[in-house]
This record gives structure tokens, sequence and C-alpha cells, in this order.
């Protein structure tokens, strides 16, 4: 799973000192706290922050040192400025600690455009081809971590959702062969000599309309990139190629095009 956690991160510690510098030079010394400032201080940012992040601030002893902290304060035990400053000090240091015991990941741009985002081949094809939204996604995160043959990989699996619901919207349903399969479970190929078989049937029609003509040509070209896309790319990737960062966004736009004249014209 990837977070996106670094904004938050900044945000606790910056909030931490903070919250420790207006403790010691306003309100801070050997002051009681006032009582009704203690449940505010329960509530700090630093401290709700390192509690909502528990899967990466997961140092059991520091998230019961930040509850019996807020219990304290809710509670209006005595606490003074001080006090309360070198308790801050304390878990900010923890926090720390407990932050260098895990490996984060810089993304740098551009490639931080293409994290953790479903939605990279426009609104149209994220509403009308939901089930290719984690394959788009996973490819965008390939793509940002610079990892360029995932990246194909997954384009080619979002393509195929795309080719599926091309054979869906021609009522393709089942492959006969030997064995009926259903298209969920049966090759590209076998798929697109299936579409082609429903694309010469309706070229053999009589009388169609100019709707229905419109159609089958977006059948046909919709089944020329599908072709043109496996034999440059979806074989490609089953057979160890290596790819760098230009072929993999040539991809990248040729699958993104591909699924948007499926999503547009199908409409």
């Amino acid at each position: 799973m990837i977070d996106i956690a670094a904004p938050f991160i900044t945000n606790i510690f910056s909030a931490f000192a903070t919250i420790q510098q207006s403790l010691r030079s306003d309100g801070g010394g050997p002051a009681e706290l006032h009582p009704e400032m203690k449940p505010k201080y329960a509530r700090l940012s630093c401290l709700v922050g390192i509690q909502h992040l528990k899967s990466i601030f997961d140092d059991d002893d520091l998230q019961t040192r930040i509850w019996r902290l807020q219990c304290q304060l809710e509670g209006g035990e005595p606490f003074t400025g001080d006090m309360l400053a070198r308790e801050l000090e304390g878990l900010h240091t923890q926090a720390i600690i407990c932050l260098s015991k895990h490996k984060f990941a810089y993304i740098p741009s551009p490639g931080d455009k293409y994290l953790e985002q479903e939605g990279l081949f426009g609104e149209e094809v994220y509403e009308r081809i939901p089930e290719a939204r984690e394959d788009i996604k996973n490819a965008g995160n390939s793509l940002a971590a610079e990892l360029h043959a995932a990246a194909v990989f997954y384009l080619m699996r979002a393509a195929e959702h795309g080719l599926r619901h091309i054979a869906r919207r021609m009522r393709v349903t089942r492959i006969i062969g030997k064995k009926p399969v259903d298209i969920s479970e049966t090759t590209w190929e076998n798929l697109l000599r299936e579409i082609r078989k429903k694309l010469e049937a309706a070229h053999q029609e009589k009388n169609i309309t100019a709707m229905r003509s419109k159609r089958i040509a977006l059948y046909s070209d919709a089944a020329d990139h599908a072709k043109h896309m496996q034999g440059l790319w979806r074989n490609g990737v089953s057979h160890l190629e290596v790819y760098n960062i230009y072929e993999a966004m040539n991809i990248f736009d040729r699958v993104k095009g591909f699924m948007q004249l499926i999503a547009r014209g199908f409409a």
C-alpha cells in the first residue's frame, strides 16, 4: 500500500516545534496552565496527527504516552508550561526515532503527478470503464517510480479491460471452441478473433442505418488499435522486453487514446 504521508508528517513536526516555542516564550515557565487551555492542548494537531498515522508511527509506547498525556490534560491534572514543553519534546524525539525505522520513497517531478491517480485517462474512462481504474493507477505508480516494464504491464492490463468492454458491447459473451470460455477468462487473440467475426457479419448487413454504420466503423477502429497494441507491446511485455521512459510514455499515450476512444465512442 502507498501512503502519501509527507505533508502530514511535515505538519506534525512543524506543530511540535511551534507549540514548544510558544509554551516556553509565552505561556511557559513554572506557572500552572489555565484549566480551559488543558483540553485544547490535549487535542494538539501534532498529537492527533501521530494517532491518525498509526501505520507509520507504529511505536506502541509512543501511542500510549500520547494517550496518557491527553488523559492527564483532559482530566485537569496539574501541568505547568515547562512540564508540557518537556513532555512534548520527549514525544517529538520518540516520533523521530520511530520514523527512522521506516523507508520512504521520494518521487521527483514530473513523476509525482502520476502517483496514486485512478483518473489518469480522463473522467470519461474513469466513469465508463471502472474495472480499469486499479490497473491505470498501478501503471501511474510504476511510471512515478520509474519502473517502466511494470508500467507497460499494467497499461496492457488496462487496455485489456477496454478490449473486453468492446466485446461486451458487441455481445461477445463466450468464446466457442472445444470448450466454451467466458470472455473474462480468454486471451486477447481469442477476443480479437470473435470481435472480427462479429464485424465481418456486420459488414454483410443490408440497409443499415447511418448510426449503425458509424458504430461498426468505431468498433473496427478500436479493434485495429487493440491488434496493433498486441503486436507491439502486449506480447513483448510477456517476454522480458526492456522499456525506457520514452517508450513507456509513448505506450501510456497510445493506451490512453485507445481507452478514450472506447469511452467516448460507446457513451
